[in-house]
Parts: structure tokens; C-alpha cells; sequence
């Protein structure tokens, strides 16, 4: 047994340092399930995880909804100094860089009793990154430039199904998000799956939210993908099983 753990241990490691030698470009929102029951179930999330996300849902119907969420990243920060050969800095490069996801989808959900939900969302997000560039010579103020721009990273189509059930006092669930990437940088296309794990916890219309997954991917893409991903958030619900349940 001890032998097997080892082994599994040191092919988990490899993967993990396999995807880390390779350009990581995807950056991932936290999965969301609603849950809903009924028609005119409504919810509002602030969520943490690789973005600051602004997510709302609702359902326009006994059986569809629709869902949205707005990602925005931190700033990063990369500054080049290039020296000549006695070590004085002849010019410098700062570029400054936002990266935003924008996720939209409509979704068919069905009663399974108990205050339990199936659903199945369908949907496309749009990942891009705001820059601005910054060049100075400082040998030859001539080639300073500055500029600013948005460029486009990937796109993604996806199909999410859920269980779950949500309560006064507790949700629980676990969806799967199967999705298409297409990067816009050499228009390569990967196909992965994740598998989230999520529980919602407070009383009635406010809940806080933890969640973890696992992600399943092709290790001899040319992009590199983690295998396990965690997420956090804060949830204001108006629906029909909160209201309905004892627990």
C-alpha cells in the first residue's frame, strides 16, 4: 500500500512540475450552481479564486435561467532594465497588465425533489487583458513611447451539469464544467474537464461559500494546467428551497 501512495505521490508531482514548465495562460472562474427550483429564484455572489468575480443568476422560468460573471484579475507588474556592458541602465520597459473574464450562459434546471435541483448550463466566456506599455531610452529620449491596449487571450465554450440542493442553512453540489479553449495567441484549441465540489453555508438568503475541484486535461498540451483548484465567495439567494426547507 505504501508503495502504491508513493507512486501515485510522484506521478501527481511530475504532472504538477510538467504543466509548470509550460506557458500558463488559463486562469479559471469559479464554477457556479445554482440550485434553483423554481421560476423567479434569484442569487448574487462576490467570489475569489483567480479573479474577483461579480456573478448573478436568475431564472426566468420553472425550468430556465440565465447566469453571468464578470472576472477581474490583479495588476501585474513587469519592469526590463537593460544595462550596457560597465552596468549603467541605457533603457527600461514597464508594462503594467489587468486580466479580466467575461462569462455568460443559459441554463434548463428541473425540481428533483427534496429541494434538490438537476441542472445543465450552456455557455461562452471571453478572457482578455488590459496593458499599457511604457519604453524609455535613456540615451535617446527619441525612441520613448508609451502605449495602452486590450489584447484578447482565449475563448471558451463550455456545458456544465449540477446536482445539488439548497437550504436554510446549508447548499451542497458538484458540477462538472466540460469546456473548448481556443487561445487567441496561435489559435490552438484544448479541450478540458473540471469537476467542482461546493457547500454554501450561512442562514437563509446569506450564505458564504467554499469550493474545490479537480481538473482533467491532455499533459501533452502545449499549455500547461493545474490539476486542483479552490474558490471562495459570499452569496445573497432568493429562492423557492431556501424558503421551503427546514435545515
Amino acid at each position: 500500500m505504501t508503495d502504491k501512495l508513493m507512486k501515485y505521490a510522484c506521478m501527481l508531482l511530475a504532472v504538477v512540475f510538467l504543466a509548470g514548465c509550460k506557458q500558463y495562460v488559463y486562469r479559471p472562474t469559479t464554477i457556479k450552481s445554482t440550485g434553483f427550483i423554481a421560476k423567479n429564484d434569484f442569487e448574487f455572489s462576490v467570489n475569489f479564486g483567480n479573479y474577483a468575480e461579480l456573478h448573478s443568476a436568475y431564472a426566468v422560468t420553472d425550468h430556465l435561467a440565465i447566469s453571468g460573471t464578470l472576472g477581474y484579475g490583479g495588476n501585474r507588474n513587469d519592469t526590463t532594465l537593460n544595462k550596457d556592458t560597465t552596468g549603467n541602465v541605457v533603457n527600461t520597459n514597464i508594462r503594467n497588465s489587468k486580466p479580466r473574464d467575461n462569462e455568460i450562459s443559459l441554463g434548463y434546471f428541473t425540481n428533483a425533489g427534496d429541494n434538490s435541483s438537476f441542472e445543465i448550463f450552456a455557455g461562452m466566456g471571453f478572457a482578455q487583458r488590459k496593458f499599457t506599455n511604457e519604453f524609455t531610452d535613456h540615451l535617446n529620449s527619441a525612441n520613448n513611447f508609451e502605449r495602452s491596449g486590450i489584447d484578447n487571450r482565449y475563448r471558451r465554450l463550455f456545458i456544465q451539469p449540477a446536482f445539488g440542493r439548497n437550504g436554510k442553512y446549508i447548499d451542497v453540489s458538484i458540477a462538472s464544467r466540460f469546456t473548448f479553449i481556443t487561445y487567441d495567441l496561435d489559435n490552438h484549441t484544448d479541450f478540458i474537464s473540471e469537476t467542482a465540489f461546493t457547500t454554501r453555508i450561512g442562514y437563509k438568503n446569506i450564505k458564504f461559500m467554499g469550493q474545490v475541484g479537480v481538473r482533467l486535461y491532455n499533459v501533452d498540451s502545449r499549455y500547461g494546467y493545474l490539476p486542483f483548484y479552490a474558490g471562495f465567495g459570499i452569496y445573497l439567494q432568493f429562492n423557492k428551497a431556501i424558503r421551503e426547507s427546514s435545515f
